[in-house]
């Protein structure tokens, strides 16, 4: 038989979704931000849906697996902010946000409100920590680190990867988990 594992972050996430239906119904400045925040929570549903689907499609009867759709959404959007034209259009219609390469910006700022209902939840303990790390050789725009920072308050960092490089991200992950 084989059996699953969804982070916890899944069911948080869900209800991050839900708290943010109810004030984007109930405080939003303009029909059009509403049914945009809308939309987007409907996206980050069927985007979780569709991933755990995938996953859960080509695991074996003897596998066990764990996800966390909402880290897969969140990684997607990060490299989408470096994205042009047709594989922008692309990343965005995997996250079910297919206006995203043209309202890049909204996008963005829906995701932010996301990470902060989660890091701000009284219902549990949680922390999202998020980071890019990319080989030294390849320059990163500007606009890309401030995207990401800004929206995704993710550590963007070029480096060498090499064994120190290893030892440097899994410090990272061990400050950022509190050990775990």
């Amino acid at each position: 038989m084989k059996r699953v594992l969804l982070y916890t972050i899944m069911a948080t996430a869900f209800t991050a979704c839900a708290s943010n239906r109810q004030a984007a119904e109930g405080t939003a400045n303009s029909d059009y931000t509403q049914s945009v925040a809308i939309a987007s929570i409907d996206s980050t549903q069927n985007f979780a849906f569709s991933l755990f689907s995938a996953v859960n499609s080509i695991a074996t009867e003897a596998e066990n697996f764990c996800i966390s759709p909402a880290s897969a959404q969140w990684a997607l959007a990060m490299t989408a902010n470096g994205a042009d034209g047709k594989t922008a259009q692309q990343m965005y219609s995997t996250l079910g946000y297919p206006d995203g390469a043209k309202e890049r910006t909204a996008f963005n700022a829906l995701q932010q409100r996301n990470i902060e209902t989660l890091n701000n939840s009284e219902e549990a303990k949680l922390s999202v920590a998020n980071s890019i790390w990319v080989d030294k050789r390849i320059k990163l725009k500007n606009s890309f680190i401030e995207e990401n920072s800004n929206f995704y308050n993710a550590t963007v960092k070029n480096v060498t990867f090499d064994n120190a490089t290893v030892k440097e991200i899994n410090a990272w992950c061990s400050d950022k988990t509190e050990g775990k």
